[in-house]
């Protein structure tokens, strides 16, 4: 069986370890665990971080990478687009929902892996 975990961008303690420990279960208990993770970096934006802060991503990424770097086993690391389009941070000009909706699709290229039925 494959399970796919994602830790959001800045999680604080307890949620972090909580969820390291989740990773670290599927682990054990032999399941194709993926872990998916926020790529950050330049003009990359998050609800943690919604200037796009240097410091701030570099020490969210920073917790993350020590918490996966105490996991013990095989694992497959994927992380969310590193290029997001800048059109996605204008949002003055849209008059209806549905404008905003349409101009916000977002799809993901850059990761494929192999999933068994279960």
């Amino acid at each position: 069986m494959s399970t796919l975990i994602y830790i959001p961008a800045g999680l604080q303690t307890p949620e972090l370890e909580i969820l390291i420990a989740k990773v670290q279960n599927s682990i054990d208990a032999g399941e194709n665990t993926i872990v998916a993770t926020c790529a950050g970096g330049k003009g990359y934006a998050c609800s943690f971080n919604i200037y796009s802060s240097r410091g701030i991503c570099s020490g969210c990424k920073s917790r993350t990478r020590e918490g996966l770097a105490l996991l013990k086993g095989k694992w497959i690391h994927v992380t969310t687009p590193a290029t997001i389009e800048p059109r996605l941070n204008r949002i003055k000009g849209y008059r209806h929902l549905s404008q905003l909706q349409a101009a916000c699709t977002i799809t993901i290229t850059s990761c494929s892996w192999n999933v068994s039925p279960t």
